[in-house]
């Protein structure tokens, strides 16, 4: 069967200690480091890039790394494209000029390409959908500006179950279907899009208790002894501070509460997930199943059990190159976006 093109990047296909190096080729859009304490030699990864025209598709596995658009890199490639990012696994701690934020499991994050940003990345799982600023910017009215924005809400709900779901069905997508679901993805990102909010101007101090907090919550989700007085003990910060750095969020217990929610919600939608919805009910802190499926189906519109069995299963993507020569494709790909 014919299918639209594909590429398949995996470092156990490359000479030892290359794998690194071969990342980097194909990422030249970036500067691309080790994360701290690791070597290039330990680095590992595979990921999987679908072509759609003026859109790219990845889903990626990779141990930790750091990664920068610097203005440099900016000023030298011109590419001019918007990501969305979603982690069914890890994290990330993404920085811009003005801000910063903490990606966990089950969140999605918006990237502009000519806007400097960092990013240090735990060992993490990623599907990643890369498209045209022009394309997007004429399905959207008016400006917008989601550089290391966390979509929330029912649009950035919608948008990161509809990416997963696409990660998981496009290996099998026909050339003549290609078109339809592609102005399918561009409507579902503007609806989104349309969504944020402007950016609010958070005072630094705020801005860094928040990201201290965030960060060690999505490290600690499966900690039975996650709590408000367990962040309070090891941060160092008084309750007062916490409670009130967090009312945007209806309080730090909801927030980590939705937070290992949006996590299971990743997982049920994983086709690699094999554990029972009690199960991971219980590894995310719901000692009670009745309780797990009200505060679920509040949250996201649906039961676990419906949302798991409408997930389907991935088809593996079959590869249109070898890993070699993966890079150098993956480059034109970008230009090609970059020039639509």
């Amino acid at each position: 069967m014919t299918q639209i093109p594909s590429l398949h990047f995996d470092t156990q296909k490359l000479p030892p200690g290359s794998g690194f190096r071969a990342f980097q080729a194909a990422i030249p859009h970036y500067e691309v480091d080790p994360a701290p304490g690791t070597t290039e030699a330990e680095f590992a990864g595979r990921s999987t890039a679908w072509f759609l025209g003026d859109l790219i598709l990845l889903h990626s596995r990779f141990t930790a790394f750091n990664l920068a658009r610097t203005p440099a890199r900016i000023q030298a490639d011109g590419i001019d494209t918007y990501g969305f990012i979603v982690l069914p696994r890890g994290s990330w701690l993404a920085r811009t000029e003005s801000h910063e934020t903490t990606v966990g499991p089950g969140q999605l994050v918006g990237v502009d390409m000519t806007q400097p940003y960092w990013a240090e990345a735990s060992a993490c799982e990623a599907v990643h959908l890369v498209i045209g600023r022009a394309t997007l910017q004429a399905a959207v009215r008016g400006s917008f500006d989601i550089a290391a924005h966390v979509f929330e809400g029912t649009g950035g709900a919608l948008l990161t179950d509809y990416l997963l779901s696409l990660a998981r069905h496009i290996a099998a997508m026909r050339p003549e279907e290609a078109d339809a679901i592609r102005k399918a993805t561009v409507a579902q990102i503007a609806a989104a899009v349309a969504q944020v909010p402007p950016r609010e101007v958070v005072p630094a101090q705020i801005r860094n208790v928040r990201s201290q907090v965030q960060r060690y919550v999505d490290r600690n989700l499966t900690e039975p002894s996650l709590s408000p007085e367990r962040i309070v003990e090891e941060l160092g910060i008084s309750r007062s501070t916490l409670y009130r750095h967090f009312e945007a969020y209806g309080g730090i217990q909801a927030y980590i509460q939705r937070r290992r929610l949006q996590a299971v919600h990743a997982l049920l939608l994983h086709p690699d997930e094999e554990r029972s919805i009690g199960e991971l009910a219980q590894t995310f802190g719901f000692s009670r199943a009745s309780h797990f499926t009200t505060v679920f189906q509040r949250t996201f519109g649906c039961t676990p059990r419906l949302l798991r069995s409408g997930s389907g299963r991935r088809i593996s993507a079959r590869s249109a190159r070898d890993a070699a020569e993966a890079p150098e494709v993956f480059r034109d790909w970008i230009r090609e976006v970059r020039l639509r």
